[in-house]
């Protein structure tokens, strides 16, 4: 996931509309919640891609020791 760029959120204006209509408005509490879930969301995914990647880890790192045996471990580790 990429870092936000944007120093905050904003809400972007329809191009054409002065005023954006009534049934399009949101209030300061129902933005605030919207922007907590999305923050949520976010901080969930985060979370998954650190699992998957430390799994890829796990799996790269066995696989590399796989089909080799202790004693050429051993010569890798002493080098």
């Amino acid at each position: 996931m990429q870092p936000d760029t944007h120093p905050r959120d904003e809400q972007i204006p329809l191009p054409g509309l002065a005023v954006v209509p009534t049934r399009f408005r949101i209030d300061e509490r129902t933005r605030r919640i919207g922007l907590a879930g999305i923050a949520r969301v976010r901080a969930q995914l985060a979370e998954q891609e650190a699992r998957r990647l430390e799994q890829e880890q796990q799996r790269d790192s066995a696989r590399s020791g796989a089909g080799r045996s202790p004693r050429s471990r051993a010569f890798d580790r002493a080098a």
